[in-house]
């Protein structure tokens, strides 16, 4: 048996109200006073140097475990053991939810163009894709016709007409996933696939995962794969190697959940234990470097007892293992870390405890595609996934050429995809105002599908965050907004070596640090216009999201385009 002491003090009971059916549930009013005394009181006390030594740490930690903090590699395992051990000390009910994943390692991605001259076309493999052999498969190149609609490769009508047996389906992106344009090529009897751009640079995407590959698939440039279309349709055609190989292993890896122990019952985070180590509580299994184990703190079987309008924030804590991910994301897991500690602190000097449970969550392996926060919410009961009012994000919160982003949650911009489940735009009002109010101007950026709130936005849960930027160019209108330098990349290290503490800016980093603590704080207490998100019954004045709404999702999973 484990016996839980916290530095939170228990709060009584709300008052109990029912559900449709009868059963009753706590409910308690909230009260946006005392949301907005707690939200002053975090703003104050959570700042970029608070962050900064979390900073800090996680950089030690990627000095000593190889420069890099990914999924699955003893970077990531210290990465988690630190985070918890402060959240566990401050109170918090830690659990080390532990998940399987595919740990993937390029060993070839070469397409060489035969004929006079001989020449090498820069390609990337489509990642889960189906090896070649050791040294390429030879075949000569079909280019799949583009419809007057501009999709291409998608059904199996697209292959008719010519012959493409023991060739090479040469295929323009569009329309729909990487994975339904090679498996549509393989039925028409395809031995690879190449798929080129319709934006500019390199194509790099995903199949999304090892069960989906049929045949070598790798991506093109846009000129490049034009070119190759044109010198197929020629006299003679075009015949090509390609060499895409990648190793794959299955790994273990944790995601960090910690929840307040507020209201004061035995309930647990909705599902955190359900991991696929099948472990319940006090079976943990440690390992030879004290990495994170398999352990929950805290007790009960891990089923929520009762309906709770559970609070969400979270940033992922894993790198790319090209490099130790101080901005990408130990910014975004630092600023979520402090404000949990400085919640913590809060609740215990004032003895007001929040009607609101909050859950903060540190991701693994959402560099490899979501894989961490996907897991949790597939693990999540119906009843457990509608106890959650809402998901905040924050990816990325530091950038050294930074821009100030909400996530368009009622998609006012127009771009991408569509806007987020209902309640996606209240958030996006709340962080925009407290940014507002602090003289920053910001901007809307697309639910694109690049980090973690897309598993949330999937389940229908209302979802928000900020973000500074990556790979994007900083336009000149917002260096008028923002200052830095135009026509840059918001962040020029991002998944690079060079992602370390000189990547950070500290103004971006205390604006978002605090933005996140402002959010902690009111919703703690009081949701607003949030919609209830049960199916059973509404709270008074909140409208119930339907369980069949599912917003469009973006191109991307996680960094990797699918589409």
């Amino acid at each position: 048996m484990i016996l839980f002491v916290s530095t939170f003090l228990p709060a009584p009971p709300g008052p109990a109200t029912a559900t449709a059916d009868g059963a009753p549930r706590a409910r308690h009013s909230g009260s946006r006073a005392e949301g907005d005394r707690l939200a002053r009181q975090l703003v104050r006390r959570t700042d970029a140097h608070g962050a900064l030594r979390h900073l800090r740490a996680l950089r030690s930690i990627a000095e000593r475990s190889g420069g890099t903090r990914a999924a699955g590699t003893p970077g990531h395992e210290r990465s988690a053991r630190y985070a918890g051990a402060l959240l566990k000390a401050a109170g918090y009910r830690v659990t080390y939810q532990r998940f399987d994943f595919v740990h993937r390692r390029t060993l070839a991605e070469k397409l060489t163009l035969h004929g006079s001259p001989r020449r090498e076309v820069p390609v990337r493999l489509m990642s889960y894709t189906k090896n070649t052999p050791e040294g390429g498969l030879t075949a000569p190149v079909a280019a799949v016709p583009v419809d007057a609609d501009g999709s291409t490769g998608c059904e199996a009508r697209d292959y008719t007409g010519a012959r493409y047996g023991g060739r090479i389906a040469l295929i323009r992106r569009g329309s729909c996933s990487f994975a339904q344009k090679q498996a549509a090529a393989a039925d028409a009897g395809a031995v690879g696939a190449l798929i080129y751009n319709t934006g500019q640079g390199e194509l790099s995407g995903t199949l999304g995962k090892p069960s989906a590959a049929r045949i070598p698939t790798a991506g093109l440039a846009r000129s490049d794969g034009e070119a190759l279309a044109k010198r197929a349709a020629a006299s003679g055609g075009a015949t090509v190697t390609l060499d895409v190989r990648e190793h794959r292993e299955r790994r273990s890896t944790p995601n960090v959940l910690a929840e307040t122990p507020w209201p004061a019952d035995d309930r647990k985070a909705a599902g955190a234990e359900r991991g696929t180590d099948g472990k319940s509580d006090g079976q943990a299994e440690g390992t030879a470097d004290g990495e994170a184990g398999r352990k929950t703190e805290g007790k009960g079987d891990g089923k929520a007892d009762r309906k709770a309008d559970v609070v969400m924030i979270g940033a992922h804590l894993d790198s790319v293992p090209e490099g130790p991910g101080i901005n990408d994301n130990a910014s975004g897991s630092s600023g979520v870390l402090e404000t949990a500690l400085r919640l913590a602190d809060a609740t215990r000097k004032t003895h007001r405890r929040p009607p609101h449970p909050v859950r903060f969550a540190l991701w693994s392996a959402e560099e490899l595609g979501l894989q961490g926060s996907r897991h949790y919410v597939d693990a999540l009961s119906r009843s457990e996934r509608d106890s959650i009012a809402l998901y905040l994000n924050f990816d990325m919160i530091a950038s050294p050429n930074y821009g100030i982003f909400a996530f368009d949650g009622d998609d006012s911009d127009h771009t991408g995809a569509g806007p987020g489940p209902k309640g996606s735009a209240a958030l996006e009002k709340g962080l925009t105002d407290f940014l507002a109010g602090r003289g920053l101007a910001t901007r809307g950026t697309d639910f694109d599908g690049r980090s973690d709130y897309g598993p949330f936005i999937e389940a229908g849960i209302p979802a928000g965050g900020t973000f500074t930027g990556g790979d994007g160019i900083k336009t000149a209108e917002e260096r008028q907004l923002w200052g830095g330098t135009a026509g840059k990349p918001y962040d020029s290290c991002y998944h690079r070596p060079c992602d370390t503490l000189k990547n950070i800016d500290m103004r971006a980093l205390d604006a978002n640090v605090k933005a996140i603590a402002d959010a902690a704080g009111h919703y703690a207490w009081d949701l607003g216009p949030l919609p209830a998100r049960r199916s059973t019954a509404s709270a008074p004045g909140r409208t119930a999201t339907r369980p069949t709404e599912r917003p469009a999702t973006g191109p991307y999973r996680g960094p990797h385009l699918i589409r």
